[in-house]
């Protein structure tokens, strides 16, 4: 039983899988096939950590079995069904008799239990409870955005029990399903107005199972009372995407929104007043900030008047200048409660909100296959480092084992987590990205090029003894005499540290050591071995899409976004020098709920330095669809086996970005 009082605790490791070939087909041993086998199974591990229920994360791996084993396709996902029970609410939750135990906390079931399901991975967080808790439970409800695929779909099948009485044919089960364009609609407003009803007809005895996560926002929506009826869901919608495309930021967004909706910012917890509520959370916000997640509907802001909420949001919308452009009525209740009483005044809600996964979860996941890979083909146990920011510094959880002694395979591949908090915009990013990634191969290069078996033993080496060694052994004029400065500067905008810091000088000696370290091992190793570094990043950046876009023909996301802009960069660097054929270098950039962007195109994108873009033509192409928000357009015509398909992964813990550095020892003997 895993430990949930104070967040994520016991992870169990999910299935490893191998396969022959590549993500896209591509065999491992050829040029792109390297870096693409490697980030498609990694995905698939770190989706798999933070899965609801395990089978849903299949549809990355499912890619990979159609193209390279089309008979082994629906096998490989059924495959994934068997370990779906060890998903992470599972982890927290048991029933001993009338007791039910959460982590280390502990209810009698002496009254009416309810449970209530809300977001993108809403879905199989209910069956894991309902397999627990169906014969316990007096009612359920599900708010989960339409399926992206057709009843047909295997995986679609077993999550939603079609043809198991237990689960859809059961009465005390109750669906409800929003637009998938991230916008409430009345079945959302219908299933609202349920849970609310639900809630305030619960007693002191009673308890409430509320499991939440990302895009509850939007899947649970129920407008305020004003004047003997509600505000309209249309003048809710009208006034979000005001305050959106005036800048406001998550925050805002939700400090006006949770103003004018009966469930958000406390409102589903206050109405379940007096029932004990505990809350089972997925984060898709940095820093798990519970009372952003899916707009907090468990989360009560302390000492706060419904005066000074409802002031904020006047605030916030006439500072956008967007007050006299919200439909009238929406102003009007907005004047009306700038008296308000005390938020919950005589209330004291009983809520217990509990985050039981996020995306570290899945970057460690991530960091594990990496390391499972390698120690598939490689007898030496391998050690990885993890950097995080919290409170601005990076913390170095785990170091490199250096007990290097066989070398009697082939690869040596080392994992690093860079940032946890991954933001800011997604073309700088995916530029930045791309830099990292070729400086740190072309790094690697250069120290195998020279005297390798010289090279100093690296955990005992500080950041000056490795800036001075790679001046020395590289001259100052050449690539990687310079890279050092350069992976420092790369590594402190993507993590958002001070370039001359001591948490940035500290990361920077720490991938260098990883380069060396990889180096080393490479300079013993057998002819055909490759090693490399994989960079993992969790998080979200941000796409500006311009006024003048036309949405109908500009389709992309924020992976597809930033994965466009890194293969432009990679296509630049590439004039003034060519990519040797023993440097393999890609990057994947997956939204782990398998939905980037608006118009759900896709999942996610795969790019290689080597072939994402090879003609000026086709720079220049990539230069204007990027310009115009276009990359689904442009993958979709130029490259569409990269597209990750899209469809519901049943988690939703932000983007993951799996980048590889890979080198190949046999080109340079």
């Amino acid at each position: 039983m895993g430990n949930c009082s104070s967040g994520c605790r016991t992870i169990i490791p999910a299935k490893r899988r191998h396969h022959e070939k590549g993500l896209l087909g591509t065999s491992p041993h050829t040029r792109a096939g390297r870096s693409c086998s490697f980030l498609g199974r990694i995905l698939v591990e770190s989706s798999q950590e933070v899965c609801c229920e395990n089978v849903s994360a299949s549809h990355y791996e499912e890619r990979s079995s159609a193209m390279t084993h089309p008979r082994s396709a629906s096998g490989s996902s059924l495959s994934q069904i068997d370990s779906a029970r060890n998903s992470k609410v599972k982890q927290c939750i048991r029933v001993n008799g009338s007791l039910l135990h959460v982590g280390d906390l502990s209810y009698q079931l002496t009254g009416r239990l309810v449970i209530m399901a809300i977001g993108k991975a809403s879905l199989g967080m209910l069956r894991s409870l309902y397999d627990i808790l169906h014969t316990k439970m007096d009612l359920a409800i599900c708010c989960l955005p339409e399926h992206a695929g057709d009843d047909e779909d295997e995986n679609y099948r077993q999550l939603m029990g079609i043809g198991e009485s237990s689960f859809m044919r059961n009465p005390r089960v109750m669906l409800f399903f929003g637009d998938r364009s991230n916008l409430p609609n009345q079945d959302v407003v219908k299933g609202s107005e349920l849970a609310y009803q639900t809630a305030l007809s619960l007693t002191a005895d009673d308890l409430l199972l509320v499991a939440l996560t990302g895009g509850g926002s939007a899947l649970l929506t129920l407008p305020k009372q004003f004047h003997n009826d509600r505000l309209t869901l249309n003048d809710l919608v009208l006034t979000t995407k005001l305050v959106s495309a005036a800048g406001a930021d998550i925050q805002q967004l939700n400090a006006v929104r949770s103003c004018l909706d009966e469930l958000k910012a406390g409102g589903l917890a206050l109405a379940a007043y007096p029932a004990q509520v505990v809350t089972l959370i997925v984060s898709d916000v940095i820093g798990d900030p519970i009372q952003y997640i899916a707009s907090g509907p468990t989360f009560i802001e302390p000492d706060t008047t419904q005066s000074q909420r409802v002031q904020r949001c006047v605030e916030i919308l006439r500072n956008y200048d967007v007050w006299n452009k919200v439909p009238g009525k929406i102003r009007e209740y907005l004047e009306s409660e700038l008296s308000g009483s005390n938020l919950g005044e005589g209330r004291h809600p009983r809520v217990i909100n509990l985050v039981i996964g996020n995306n570290m979860v899945a970057l460690n996941s991530a960091a594990k296959s990496v390391e499972t890979e390698t120690s598939a083909s490689n007898s030496e146990s391998q050690g990885r480092w993890v950097f995080f920011r919290r409170n601005a510094s990076i913390q170095v959880l785990i170091d490199l084992n250096n007990s290097a002694s066989s070398y009697q395979h082939s690869r040596y591949v080392l994992p690093i987590i860079l940032t946890n908090e991954f933001c800011g915009d997604a073309t700088e990013n995916g530029r930045l990205l791309a830099e990292l990634l070729w400086y740190t191969a072309r790094y690697i290069l250069k120290l195998l090029e020279n005297d390798s078996h010289s090279l100093p033993v690296v955990p005992k080496a500080s950041y000056k003894i490795l800036t001075r060694f790679v001046m020395k052994m590289t001259n100052a004029r050449t690539e990687a005499g310079k890279s050092d400065e350069k992976l420092q500067d790369l590594l402190a905008q993507l993590t958002k540290t001070a370039t001359k810091s001591g948490s940035n000088l500290a990361q920077t000696s720490f991938v260098l050591k990883a380069c060396l370290q990889v180096a080393s091992t490479l300079a013993k190793a057998p002819k055909n071995a490759y090693g490399g570094i994989v960079f993992l990043l969790g998080g979200e950046a941000t796409v500006v899409v311009p006024h003048k876009i036309n949405p109908s023909t500009s389709v992309g996301g924020r992976c597809s976004h930033l994965a466009l802009s890194a293969a432009i960069r990679w296509f630049e660097l590439m004039q003034g020098s060519e990519l040797p054929t023993s440097v393999d270098i890609g990057l994947l950039a997956g939204a782990s709920d398998g939905l980037d962007g608006p118009a759900a195109c896709g999942g996610g994108m795969w790019v290689s330095a080597s072939d994402a873009i090879c003609t000026e033509n086709t720079y220049h192409e990539a230069e204007e669809e990027l310009r115009r928000c276009n990359s689904y357009g442009f993958f979709r015509k130029n490259h569409i086996g990269t597209i990750l398909p899209a469809r519901l992964t049943n988690t939703n813990v932000m983007d993951l970005l799996i980048g590889a550095s890979l080198v190949q020892k046999c080109h340079l003997l």
